[in-house]
């Protein structure tokens, strides 16, 4: 997915974001992770904080 988005962001309207939802019931994600999502302009999404983002993605 990460590789897909990098492939096709610069054709993507400026405002376009990649969400990531990552599994957090068991253990905390861990921040290398995080980060290497991060770096591809990714945004990590924990499960248990998915409602944070519900707004942005129904824009």
């Amino acid at each position: 997915m990460t590789f897909a988005w990098i492939d096709t962001r610069e054709v993507r309207p400026p405002e376009s974001q990649a969400y990531a939802f990552l599994n957090d019931a068991e253990r905390p994600v861990p921040s290398g992770v995080i980060d290497a999502l991060r770096s591809y302009e990714v945004a990590p999404v924990p499960w248990s904080q998915r409602d944070e983002v519900r707004l942005a993605l129904a824009a």
